[in-house]
């Protein structure tokens, strides 16, 4: 079967594409391509999509983990050269819309023929008689006869072009010859699912419908039931458990051991689902309790959680110089904060002193609709990049930014108060979530993706962090350039476990720096354990961007200091003597696909543009390891020697596969052994007599961990016994405790978060 890709792009207002919305700072840009987002997620990826005549199962399966790939352009700048090429050559391009028409247009279609889609009846009046553009209307209830109508004509047009291979031509125009609408593959005894309100089930109801392929006409939902946060995540999760393993059935693949269905209840099943003429109702039971048999549980193995907080800090009028407001944002706060209060009660007012009251709330409620609504486009568009299943919270109250203001500010004054206030924000994140979803935190240990600009990975679980029960990242909500993430997770990006020289670190601590003996020590251990990464020094910002310009390693490590400024939203890194601002050093170009920054403040919370990370994945970055604030010298250098330890030398062969299995274990690893007893190795660099009784209690450690196969949930008291039990063998607990009652022990490591999709990193070699 001839798969033909399908080229979309999106092109987004250039006026609006420096602005941001004032509550969550989506990308304004991103709000009048809504209805262009949620149509995308309905149509075909490629041709394959458009073939009937393949196993049903099979193209199921391939629809939902192979959705359609996008990227966006500008309405009044010319696309890179690269993109205008692509644009060129691509056999079949699909231009979507708002109410803007590209400067460039009329120069891209004297070179091909183009296939457009616009929620504007302007734009389509206005191309509708354009030579060599294929022009179709995204309104109503019309949208996919639309774009499966345009789509058509443009398989036409690759048809009569002799400029494509003849396996192409032949394959464009039998599809041509078709109603690809009526006729295109789908499981048509799943019914449509009305999409519900975004915190009730939108994002999985998305995926339902791509899954099935079998909604002729988009529609609302009413009002849900009280327990709609996990109904259709929970439906979503069976239909894909149940479709996965029919489509190994087709394709003649053995299955998996841990599946815990007989291949003849399979069989049995598969021929309920195809018998012609079987009625529907019978055929989506069956399918549903063989996705409910498969997946064994309540809520899915591999969620996507998107938690939405509204920012209430820029609604007050605290934007920093890298935002560009509303000119009438400070007027409107009080408004805009109402409009906060009544979305997160689930009210809405309709009394107001005066016109401009009224219309000012009208807009901000407006405002926050949209935010959900764009919000859940993200989360099913990344989650089924993921192979997750996304879950939308709604929206949770912003004082938990003034939590962790706090906790910033005792980072950094060093306060004594740090453990107790870390506590309280951990404790805060729990109490906001909904119950169901703390109850299933606690229990299983895959992996989890939270949705966030909030450190829900600190989240109070048993007693536990879950980022010590599980693996756990963290994907950005605000300006987080997602379809740039998107676009580096279309490919699995990997790591050759046998190649460590294809670790750069960038080293720029100077030799005069005080915290120059930890890097040093840090290459010297690596060098023994024969890990010979490669380093470099750059003197200056251009240095920089030559050596990231040239470079093709798996992994970047930075080890730096790092300096953010709140107030004007700026990131700072030092190089030789100065401080260099972040835009400084990252031209607009792709960048590798795993950094781990070694670096104070790569990622406040809070932090817009201001943050190394959001940049990094706004430049194609798959994952990126960065810390939430101050970290201590010695812990960065414990903990990034053998996350890099674990990767290229870890103590069973092949005991990780993807990036995300080895930075859970070494950050647990790390905070249950060297955080607790970082106050005692501070002392020792002063008190020799220390050193010894501290090297027994780690190497005791070690010997005692190691190859040991303990449960993860076991894991954290059994450590913590077992460290207890030494310090007290060797006499050093009254310092221990001395120091744990004077406030010195704290979470160190936990400031380390895995961001973007580390679970999408394979570990090869």
């Amino acid at each position: 079967m001839q798969r033909i890709p399908i080229s979309y792009i999106l092109v987004e207002d250039s006026e609006l594409s420096k602005r941001a919305t004032i509550f969550h700072l989506l990308n304004e840009a991103d709000v009048p391509l809504l209805r262009c987002f949620m149509t995308l997620l309905l149509l075909p990826a490629d041709t394959g999509d458009l073939t009937a005549q393949q196993a049903p199962f099979v193209a199921a399966t391939a629809r939902v983990r192979r959705l359609p790939a996008f990227r966006k352009a500008q309405s009044r700048k010319e696309p890179p050269t690269a993109m205008w090429k692509d644009m060129v050559t691509s056999r079949l391009l699909m231009l979507m819309l708002a109410d803007t028409i590209p400067i460039w247009l009329d120069k891209l279609a004297l070179e091909r023929d183009i296939g457009v889609l616009s929620s504007s009846g302007r734009v389509v009046e206005s191309l509708r008689t354009k030579p060599h553009v294929h022009i179709g209307l995204l309104k109503g209830f019309d949208d996919l006869r639309e774009a499966y109508r345009v789509i058509r004509e443009m398989l036409a047009t690759v048809a009569a072009d002799g400029r494509f291979e003849p396996e192409v031509v032949s394959a464009s125009a039998s599809l041509a010859l078709t109603d690809l609408f009526v006729n295109r593959p789908r499981l048509d005894f799943i019914p449509p699912v009305p999409l519900p309100q975004p915190g009730e089930g939108r994002p999985a109801a998305y995926l339902i419908n791509r899954l099935s392929n079998n909604v002729d006409e988009p529609s609302l939902a009413g009002k849900a039931s009280e327990n709609s946060l996990s109904v259709l995540p929970q439906m979503l999760n069976w239909i894909k458990h149940a479709c996965i393993a029919l489509a190994v059935l087709e394709v003649g693949e053995e299955l998996p051991k841990q599946v815990l269905v007989e291949k003849s209840a399979l069989e049995a099943s598969h021929s309920i689902l195809t018998r012609p003429g079987e009625d529907s109702r019978t055929r989506l039971d069956t399918l549903l309790e063989l996705g409910r048999q498969l997946a064994n549980e309540g809520w899915p193995k591999r969620p996507f959680f998107a938690i939405p907080v509204p920012r209430l800090d820029l609604v007050r009028g605290k934007v920093p110089g890298t935002l560009i407001p509303d000119t009438d944002h400070v007027k409107n706060a009080r408004a805009g904060l109402r409009a906060v209060t009544d979305f997160l009660e689930g009210k809405e007012r309709t009394v107001f002193g005066t016109k401009k009251d009224k219309q000012a709330y009208s807009n901000a409620r407006l405002t926050l609709d949209t935010e959900q609504r764009l919000i859940a486009c993200e989360a099913a568009w990344l989650a089924g990049l993921c192979g997750a299943v996304p879950v939308q919270l709604h929206p949770l109250p912003g004082q938990l930014y003034n939590v962790l203001r706090d906790l910033n500010s005792a980072f950094e004054s060093n306060s004594r108060k740090i453990p107790q206030m870390f506590r309280g924000v951990e404790l805060a994140l729990a109490t906001l979530l909904p119950a169901g979803l703390l109850e299933y935190l606690a229990r299983g240990d895959s992996p989890v993706i939270f949705f966030s600009d909030l450190p829900f990975e600190w989240t109070l679980v048993e007693n536990w962090p879950v980022c010590l029960t599980r693996r756990v990242s963290r994907i950005p909500i605000g300006l987080s350039h997602w379809d740039v993430l998107s676009a580096a997770l279309e490919y699995p990006a990997e790591i050759d476990v046998s190649k460590p020289e294809k670790v750069l670190v960038i080293d720029l601590i100077e030799a005069h720096d005080v915290i120059r003996s930890y890097s040093t020590a840090f290459f010297a251990a690596s060098e023994a354990n024969a890990q010979r990464y490669t380093y470099c020094s750059p003197k200056n910002a251009a240095e920089f961007r030559e050596v990231l310009s040239h470079a093709m390693p798996d992994i970047v490590v930075l080890d730096s200091h790092g300096n953010y400024d709140q107030r004007s939203d700026e990131l700072s890194i030092r190089l030789g003597d100065v401080w260099v601002a972040l835009d400084d050093l990252l031209a607009w170009s792709r960048v590798p696909p795993v950094w781990v920054l070694s670096a104070c403040h790569t990622s406040v919370t809070g932090a817009i543009q201001g943050s190394f990370v959001r940049q990094l994945l706004a430049r194609g970055a798959v994952c990126v390891i960065a810390t939430l604030n101050r970290v201590d010298a010695f812990t960065a250098s414990m903990f990034l020697g053998r996350l890099l330890t674990d990767i290229y030398n870890p103590v069973v062969r092949g005991s990780y596969e993807t990036l995300g299995d080895a930075f859970f274990v070494t950050q647990y690893i790390t905070a249950l052994i060297y955080d607790p007893l970082l106050p005692l190795f501070r002392q020792a660099e002063a008190n020799a007599e220390l050193r010894e009784p501290l090297a027994a209690v780690l190497s005791e450690f070690f010997s005692w961990y190691h190859g040991r196969n303990l449960d993860v949930r076991k894991h954290r008291d059994e450590i913590a016994w077992f460290v207890g039990e030494s310090l007290a063998r060797h006499g050093l607990t009254p310092l221990y405790v001395g120091a744990l009652q004077a406030g010195r022990v704290t979470p160190e490591t936990l400031l380390f978060t895995a961001f973007g999709a580390p679970g999408h990193v394979t570990l090869k070699g």
